[in-house]
């Protein structure tokens, strides 16, 4: 059905009409002064209906059986379907990468709970597949101290230092926060390689709550 495979699969119409022919369901599609009908088996052509050419455009309706399941993969020709996740795609660049933006998704920038939530977004980001995640600071002037041990300290423990930069990137940050997310690493990895006896325990230790 899609005259330029650049721009789709042509999985649109067909696809429909296949899950409509094995539902045994209902197709019915208007353009201009035509119609076509396909109850699943038949197929039934009207090239002359009333209607309105001040406003030409199309119709697709169509009804499915919902006493009746749909094997979608079958239907698509045998290949597993792949369900679209539409939040991933909402945070997706043109290079690949997952662009978060901090302010849309921070419920503030002061407590622990607030970077916990947003540290969570970006693990659930990478388990959903994405290779890179971009963290944007934008329209945040300042975040406290345990924010940013919560958020991006606890990121770099959890990925370790240089797993951290490749996956994670910071930008657009002001120097403030630039500065409060260096110490809170510094002192993230140092209360880290304390605990694994790498490290002499009266290290400074990340920010309390």
């Amino acid at each position: 059905m899609t005259r330029d495979p650049n721009i789709g699969q042509g999985n649109g119409l067909w696809g429909l009409s296949e899950i409509v022919r094995t539902n045994k369901g209902r197709l019915n599609i208007v353009s201009g002064g035509s119609s076509l009908y396909f109850d699943g088996v038949e197929t039934k052509t009207f090239p002359k209906i009333p209607s309105n050419w001040n406003k030409p455009g199309a119709v697709i309706d169509f009804q499915i059986n919902t006493n009746r399941p749909v094997d979608v993969s079958a239907a698509l020709g045998g290949e597993q379907y792949q369900h679209i996740n539409l939040r991933m795609e909402a945070l997706e660049t043109e290079t690949g990468e997952h662009l978060i933006k901090v302010q849309d998704v921070a419920h503030g920038t002061a407590t622990r709970r607030s970077g916990e939530r947003v540290r969570n977004l970006v693990l659930n980001t990478f388990a959903e597949g994405a290779s890179r995640v971009i963290l944007e600071f934008s329209g945040i002037g300042m975040i406290s101290s345990s924010f940013a041990d919560e958020l991006i300290g606890k990121l770099v423990a959890h990925f370790g230092f240089s797993l951290f930069c490749q996956k994670v990137m910071i930008r657009q940050v002001n120097p403030t926060i630039q500065a409060l997310i260096d110490h809170s690493v510094a002192q993230r990895m140092s209360s880290t390689l304390a605990s694994k006896g790498l490290l002499s325990s009266d290290e400074p230790k990340p920010p309390e709550e």
